[in-house]
Formats: structure tokens, C-alpha cells, sequence
């Protein structure tokens, strides 16, 4: 800062000035084209940290700014400024400092902010005064750490002692006390002139008697009179006195704190429940006892304030004396405000042992949301590459099957071409028979070509019949092609309709044995989306309908779950009679296909003469294979989601679509569809779990 930066002309702040921390107010200094980073701020504590972090009392939000910066002390002296190790320092009037006095009026930079002292009307230290009441009664009651909370109650009773009315200090101690124990009953008690202890505070329930004041006389006075703290968690187990009175009472938890003024105790406070409390221990016991001690200070003061208040001295009196007692007055007072000053300095040290607490808990939840954030992002990342992983496994598994087709290619070319390879060597064989007959005829040709015309006339006839032999080659071989292409055209057919008719897997298992693999047996396990399918009703309907009728109606039914599976991506892979048994992968994309699958199928199959399409859905675990011997191998598909879609079908008594909470907690929030919980089910073999029923909304028909 430069040396040109002075500050108005300052105000002295004198001793009277600074018995009130809350006269002086911290502004903003900035011009009229700029925004103040802070609201102004009453010196309501002794000690008044600013800095960039929250926790501070005055938050100065700029980079320039160190974290803790400057702390602003406020004593019977003066106010003064102490730069706490900040990074680019304290200026005060451009003067670089690191503690220096500050006065109305004078310029402090804090690294790149400059703020100022000014004097606090009376309307905005009332509002000010009320403001940090409130504020400090949330501390308490709203502090979760033991230590925060009995450190807050503790600066607000010290400060309710040092600067409160006679008439009211009391009360709000007391409710301090009150608050930090979470006492039912709270009183003061003091013992007067006459020696008689009387309760001139006393706060308890808004039901209980007003008459008779709730205090344990017994223990009161063994407190004072041993001048040591009564404490029990459990008046039950520890009852502190044999006293008939303590114990019949109906207190559950007891504690009485001495107030000594001068060494001799002149009272006590009284904190009562009806039960234990884990804030009614021995640490509260020890806040309380420093709020009896600032009590006692408070008294002690007080006494010898009046004290100095001598009477009047006789003329003939004895003016020494007078004057040693007024002596031995100041003593004592200044003996309080020693031990006043003691109990300040100790409240600025738990005060910044809270404010490192705060910065501590602030750091580590700022640690534990950048941990959460990391474990957010490994989970993205984790989920990112297990979806590689299963588009890598789906694109291996269709290059297998698309490798198992092209050898099933190449097996039927290598028999195609075995097959016209034997045609060769057959027409082969029949145009080396033929040639030998064309010898054998010019042989006779030639045996004969001494018969003249006649000869030469049947060797006319053997070339024509040579020729005709050739055209019936050329026909023959024409036929076999055409045959062979027929042939071929007729197991295309033929496979064509095996995969409609027989379950994807069940025809790859026949077409690999008809290759020469061998049967596969093992069981493979994962999770899958079972849909079961069926015509509800048909089985006694088709006892009475005509049998061309009921081929129609199952052969119609049929045709629509193979057309709507193969739409939305779902595999039949068993067909028992008129249920077939369709799985969809485990995602909830996948389901949601499946749901819209069956209730596709319900609509092609609406309800006829009492049959109508009852599906059932649920999603977990399955395990599929062929079993049995290469005689004797039959695919199954078997597992709970298998059993649990099948006993869904079963539960309702019309066609409907039932499906589970597994299944519904993957389409929820889908608004294509309607759920309507049916209620809870269990199965005699299985999980216990939810019903859900599902139809298409309005949007989803649409």
C-alpha cells in the first residue's frame, strides 16, 4: 500500500468507549460505484476475526485475502488490529503494521480490502444486541460436537455476565444453564443477609406447581457447606444424600454448582431431569462450574462497587479507618477485574479453539464431498466399461454365430460339390460306354461296308442314334440340375419353417449335431427378464369347439407371439401346449420391451368366448442347457424367473397382465405405461414379493 492512503482525521477511543465492544461498527470502505463485500458489522465479542473462510466473524471474499487474515481485540485500553501470519499483510492508513491500535475513523487494509472503524447508533445496537442473543442461543442448541456446544454456552453466559443488567443477568444465565443440560428444572439459589438461601430464579414447566419450588434442600446445602459441585447422572443408583426427601424425589439426574464470592460460597445453581441425558454429564457439570465462577465474579464486583459507597463518617469518627476500608474496597474491585480480565482471556482462548474445530470440520466435509465425488466418478467410469464389456461379449457372440453359419455353408457347398463330382464320373461312365458302342458300330461299319449301300444305310441309322443318345445326355443332365435346385430350394424351406416352429436354441442345438458337433449339456446361468404367455381358458373351450376351430384360434395365437417377440427383441424358448416361455435380457430397456411385448399380444388376442392372454413377468436369475444323452437331449430352461412369471400367470382369475416389484422398479416412471399395485403375494416355493398390474396409458396406445 502507498504511502498516500491516509485516513480521515481519527477518533480517539478512550476507556469508556471501549467498556462496550458493540459501540464501534466494521464497514466496507469502498466508493459509491462499488458494491460493499460485507454488510456492516457490530463488535458484539472481545475478539473479531476476519478472513476468506466462512467460519470467520467478518467473511472478506477475495483471492488477496488469507484464510484467517487479521483478528480485531477490543479491551479497556482500545481496540487493536494483529495481522495473524496473513500472506500479503495489514496496511493501516498505507503503513504497513502486524499489531497496532485503531481508531474511529482510520483505514485498515486487509490484503486488498479496505475496511473501517465507525461508531454504532443506539437503534442499530439494539437490533445488533438481539441479533447475536438469537444467534448464540442457535449455537448451543443447535451444536451437534459436546465440545462446540459447551464452549458456545459458555461465552454467552460469561458475556450475559460481564454485560447485563442486575435484574436480568440472572434470568439469562440461568436459561443458558437450562438450555446446555436440557434441564427440566433450573433455579438460582442465594443465600442472603441473614443467612436464609432463597430461589429468586427459578425456571421449571409450564404444568408444574408454582406454589413450591422443586429444589432438594438437602443437597443445596451439603454443596455449600463443603463448597464442592453435587453431581449424580443416576439419583437413583447415586443418591448424594441419605435424606429421606432425596430419596422419595422423582428427580432422575441432580446437579448443584457453588457460588463463592471472596472464598465463602453465597450460593449455588440448580439443574435438575427426570432421566439421564447424554448432555447431562460431568462435562457440563464442568461449563457450569466456570458460569458459578463468572457469577461469583459478577457478585463479587458488585459488592465491591457498593462497597466504595461508605457512609457518611462522623466528624469525630475516625477518617483512617474510613480511608483503609475504602482502600481495602479497591483492592477487592480491582481483585474482580483481575479475575474478570483471567476469564476473558481463557473465553478468547476457547474461542479460538472453536473457530480451528469449525475450520477443521469445514475441511473435512470439503474432504468428504471431493471423496464422494471420486467414488461418484469411479462408479460412472466402472459402469461405462462393464457396458463395453457386454456390447464386446454380444458382438463376439454374434461373430460366433455368424462363423457357425458360414461352416454350415461351407459343409453343404463341400456335399454339393461331392454330389456333382459323382454326377461327373457317372456321365463319364456312360460317355465311355457310348464311345465303345460308337466303336463297336464302325467296327460292324466297317464289317459291313462290303454291303454296299445297304451297310452304308444302317451306318446312317447307328449316327442317328448316336445323335438322339446325346440329346437324351444333354436332357438328363437338365433334369438332374433342376432337381438338384429343387432339392436345395426344399430344405431352405424346410429350415425356414423348423426355426418358426422349434425355439431359436433348440434348432441351433439340431443344426450343429446334423454338422457333427457334439450335443452341448453344460447349464449356463444369468440374469434374464421371463415373460410367460398363455390362452387363458382355452383348455376347457377346445374340449367342446370344433377341432378345425380351436387349430385356428392356437395356430392365430402362435403366429402373433412369434411376429411380436421377434418385433421387440425377446426369444421363445420353450412352448409348452398354448404357454410359451419368451426371455428378454435383464435391462430395463429390455423390460420395458417385454411389457410392451405382451401387452402388444394381448391386444392382436383380445377375449373371445371367455379365452382371452394372461402374461406374467418377473426378473432374475436362469439356467438353460440341454440335458440327457445324444439319444435323449432336451432343452430346459429353468430357475426363479422362470417359476415366479409362470405363477403370476396363475394368479389371476381373468386375463390380465401381472408382473413384479423386480420387474416394476425397472419401468417405473415410464409414462407409456399404467401401474397399479395389486397387493403382496407369497409363493409356496419362492421369494415373497409385490404384485403389479400393467396396462398402456393413453399416450403409450397412442
Amino acid at each position: 500500500m502507498s504511502g498516500n492512503l491516509a485516513s480521515p482525521k481519527a477518533d480517539h477511543i478512550g476507556p469508556a468507549d471501549a467498556a462496550n465492544p458493540a459501540t464501534f461498527t466494521l464497514v466496507h470502505h469502498v466508493g459509491p460505484q462499488r458494491s460493499a463485500l460485507f454488510k456492516p458489522t457490530c463488535l458484539m465479542k472481545t475478539v473479531t476475526y476476519l478472513g476468506r473462510l466462512p467460519a470467520n466473524d467478518v467473511v472478506l471474499p477475495s483471492d488477496n485475502v488469507s484464510r484467517r487474515h487479521v483478528k480485531l481485540i477490543v479491551t479497556d485500553l482500545g481496540i487493536t488490529a494483529h495481522d495473524l501470519d496473513s500472506h500479503n499483510g495489514m496496511f493501516l492508513n498505507g503503513k504497513k503494521v502486524r499489531s497496532t491500535p485503531v481508531n474511529i475513523g482510520d483505514l485498515l487494509y486487509v490484503g486488498d480490502v479496505c475496511v473501517e472503524l465507525k461508531r454504532t447508533d443506539k437503534d442499530a445496537f439494539a437490533a445488533a444486541a438481539t441479533l447475536a442473543r438469537a444467534q448464540r442461543h442457535e449455537e448451543i442448541t443447535g451444536e451437534d460436537e459436546p465440545v462446540a456446544r459447551n464452549l458456545a454456552a459458555l461465552m454467552r453466559a460469561t458475556e450475559i455476565v460481564g454485560a447485563g443488567d442486575d435484574e436480568t443477568y440472572p434470568i439469562e444465565v440461568m436459561e443458558v444453564c437450562r438450555e446446555l443440560c436440557e434441564a427440566t428444572v433450573a433455579a438460582l439459589v442465594l443465600q442472603s443477609e441473614r443467612g436464609a438461601l432463597e430461589t429468586p430464579v427459578v425456571l421449571q414447566p409450564e404444568s408444574s406447581r408454582r406454589a413450591s419450588v422443586p429444589v432438594l434442600w438437602p443437597v443445596v446445602t451439603q454443596a455449600m457447606d463443603q463448597c464442592r459441585p453435587q453431581f449424580s447422572a443416576d439419583l437413583k443408583r447415586v443418591p448424594l444424600s441419605g435424606d429421606e426427601a432425596v430419596l422419595k424425589s422423582d428427580v432422575g439426574a441432580l446437579m448443584v454448582v457453588p457460588i463463592a464470592a471472596a472464598g465463602r460460597p453465597e450460593g449455588a445453581i440448580y439443574l435438575a431431569r427426570p432421566s439421564p441425558s447424554p448432555v447431562f454429564t460431568e462435562r457440563e457439570m464442568e461449563t457450569v462450574r466456570a458460569v458459578a465462577a463468572a457469577v461469583g465474579l459478577r457478585r463479587r464486583a458488585s459488592a465491591a462497587g457498593t462497597a466504595t459507597a461508605l457512609p457518611e463518617v462522623e466528624a469525630q469518627g475516625d477518617m483512617l479507618a474510613a480511608q483503609a476500608k475504602v482502600e481495602a474496597a479497591e483492592a477487592r474491585l480491582q481483585e474482580a477485574q483481575e479475575d474478570l480480565r483471567n476469564l476473558t482471556e481463557r473465553v478468547h482462548t476457547l474461542e479460538g479453539e472453536q473457530l480451528k474445530l469449525k475450520q477443521r470440520l469445514e475441511i473435512e466435509k470439503q474432504t468428504a464431498i471431493d471423496a464422494r465425488r471420486e467414488a461418484d466418478r469411479g462408479r460412472s467410469e466402472a459402469s461405462k466399461l462393464e457396458q463395453g464389456l457386454h456390447k464386446t461379449d454380444e458382438d463376439v457372440k454374434k461373430l460366433k454365430d455368424a462363423l457357425a453359419r458360414s461352416e454350415d455353408e461351407r459343409s453343404k457347398l463341400r456335399e454339393n460339390v461331392r454330389l456333382l463330382d459323382e454326377e461327373r464320373r457317372t456321365k463319364s461312365i456312360e460317355i465311355e460306354r457310348l464311345k465303345e458302342n460308337v466303336h463297336g458300330l464302325e467296327a460292324e461299319r466297317d464289317a459291313l461296308r462290303v454291303d454296299g449301300e445297304v451297310t452304308r444305310h444302317k451306318l446312317a441309322e447307328a449316327a442317328k442314334e448316336t445323335e438322339h443318345l446325346g440329346d437324351e445326355i444333354e436332357r438328363a443332365k437338365a433334369a438332374s440340375d433342376a432337381a438338384l435346385a429343387e432339392a436345395r430350394a426344399g430344405a431352405e424351406t424346410y429350415r425356414a419353417a423348423v426355426r418358426t416352429l422349434i425355439p431359436e436354441s433348440t434348432v441351433e442345438q439340431v443344426e450343429a449335431a446334423a454338422a457333427g458337433a457334439p450335443p452341448v449339456t453344460e447349464v449356463a446361468q444369468r440374469p434374464v427378464a421371463a415373460l410367460i404367455v398363455e390362452l387363458r381358458g382355452l383348455d376347457l373351450w377346445a374340449g367342446n369347439a370344433p377341432p378345425a376351430t380351436v387349430q385356428a384360434r392356437v395356430s392365430q395365437f402362435c403366429e402373433v407371439v412369434a411376429m411380436r417377440v421377434r418385433a421387440n427383441g425377446g426369444r421363445v424358448e420353450q412352448v409348452l401346449g398354448h404357454t410359451h416361455l419368451v426371455l428378454f435380457a435383464a435391462d430395463a430397456a429390455s423390460v420395458r420391451a417385454a411389457v410392451r411385448c405382451g401387452l402388444e399380444i394381448a391386444a392382436l388376442c383380445p377375449v373371445e368366448d371367455g379365452i382371452g392372454v394372461a402374461c406374467g413377468l418377473h426378473v432374475s436369475s436362469s439356467a438353460s442347457g440341454f440335458l440327457g444323452g445324444p439319444d435323449g437331449a432336451a432343452r430346459v430352461e429353468m430357475g426363479e424367473a422362470a417359476h415366479v412369471a409362470r405363477a403370476l400367470t396363475g394368479m389371476s382369475f381373468e386375463p390380465a397382465f401381472l408382473i413384479s416389484d423386480a420387474a416394476q422398479q425397472l419401468i417405473a416412471g415410464d409414462p407409456t405405461f399404467a401401474i397399479m399395485l395389486v397387493g403382496p403375494a407369497a409363493l409356496a416355493t419362492g421369494p415373497r414379493l409385490l404384485l403389479y398390474k400393467v396396462a398402456l396409458t393413453q399416450s403409450g396406445a397412442g
